[in-house]
This record gives C-alpha cells, sequence and structure tokens, in this order.
C-alpha cells in the first residue's frame, strides 16, 4: 500500500438494531432474489441454511447476522462504478 500510495480505511460496522430485526430485515432480499448464493457454495451454504430454517428458534444464528450486516457494506454496481471513476475507492490506480 505505501508503494503505491493507496490505503484504505476499516470501519466498524454498527449494531442499529436487535439481531433478530437485522436477520428479519433480509427476507425480501431473499424474496426479490437479490441475494445470490454461488452454484459451488461449500459447507458454509448447508450451514446457513439450516440457520435460516431454523429462525427464530434456532440454536445458531451467527452467519445469518453476519449476513445481515450487508446493508453497511454493500454498493449499488452504478454509485460503486462512479466512485472508481473519481478514485475515491482506489486511490491513484
Amino acid at each position: 500500500m505505501p508503494r503505491r500510495n493507496m490505503f484504505f480505511t476499516v470501519k466498524a460496522l454498527q449494531a442499529q438494531r436487535k439481531k433478530e430485526e437485522r436477520i428479519s430485515a433480509l427476507q425480501p432480499r431473499f424474496s426479490s432474489g437479490s441475494v445470490w448464493i454461488p452454484r459451488d457454495a461449500g459447507d458454509w451454504w448447508l450451514e446457513l441454511k439450516g440457520e435460516m430454517l431454523a429462525f427464530p428458534n434456532g440454536i445458531h444464528d451467527d452467519l445469518l447476522d453476519s449476513l445481515a450486516y450487508i446493508e453497511q457494506i454493500a454498493v449499488s454496481p452504478v454509485k460503486r462504478r462512479a466512485k472508481f471513476k473519481n478514485n475515491l475507492y482506489a486511490g491513484s490506480m
């Protein structure tokens, strides 16, 4: 990074709602088909699917909770392209 004079910042994710509310907010994304799972997804997909089927009464929901943070890290492709054009993400690439 110093050699290219390109740096990134790490920003902590904020838990703005209860875990169950964050996870429930994923339902419209799955319903609309905007969550894509690779066809060759491995064991993590089976574990995630198990958590989805058991929610909210399951023992584990950590994968679902981590996926729920997508709202804070996802950028639409149109916005991303514009930001790369202005080098806001990539510095001096």
